[in-house]
């Protein structure tokens, strides 16, 4: 284990609450579910983000101290949801693991020195998550939206096949799969393997 220095985890601390609370636009929600949320019944309120911050374990790092540096932004256990199904479907692999422990924390003191503690250095929270906190913010690209709401797919009963009118016509079906007869005319070849190779290849290409 590392040893954390306690005086850069102040200063990490207190530059995130003073960036995140100075910014008035990362808990902010659209104004027309404050004035008449009514008036929208086929939108709803969902968690904007860009898609390859839901695919990476470090921007999701980074949007998450963002919502543990201020007590106000609403979109926090959306946030919470999301990161716990992508540490899933990554099968909590490399930072996605330490991702799983920090989604659980709300102190954000205690994130810092987990990822301190961990993997990272001062440079790195300095130069990579830092920077990227702030790009989020200044770009306001992590927010709530109000969406159209998607309508249910109507599932539609039916009796029966719904193939009707698929097979071949026989005028057009290849001649090799057209049924195989003797040297005479007047005699059938029934041999049983002439008979699945044509019933199979019929089947395929009806």
């Amino acid at each position: 284990m590392k040893k954390v220095d306690t005086n850069l985890l102040s200063r990490l601390e207190s530059y995130l609450v003073s960036k995140v609370g100075a910014s008035e636009t990362v808990s902010a929600v659209p104004m027309s579910v404050w004035s008449a949320p009514e008036d929208f019944p086929d939108r709803e309120l969902t968690l904007i983000m860009p898609k390859k911050y839901k695919n990476s374990s470090h921007y999701l790092i980074c949007t998450w101290l963002i919502a543990l540096s201020k007590k106000e932004i609403m979109w926090k256990e959306e946030l919470r949801l999301i990161i716990l199904q992508k540490c899933k479907e990554n099968k909590y692999q490399s930072e996605w693991m330490t991702l799983f422990h920090l989604v659980k924390l709300d102190s954000l003191q205690l994130c810092l020195y987990i990822l301190l503690e961990s993997y990272m250095s001062a440079d790195d929270i300095w130069g990579n998550v830092i920077k990227h906190i702030n790009l989020i913010i200044d770009r306001n690209l992590v927010r709530f939206a109000m969406i159209q709401r998607k309508k249910p797919k109507e599932k539609v009963f039916r009796r029966g096949y719904n193939d009707k009118g698929s097979r071949r016509p026989a005028h057009v079906v290849p001649i090799c799969l057209k049924p195989v007869v003797s040297s005479i005319p007047e005699k059938l070849d029934l041999s049983d393997l002439v008979k699945k190779k044509n019933r199979t290849l019929n089947f395929l290409y009806s």
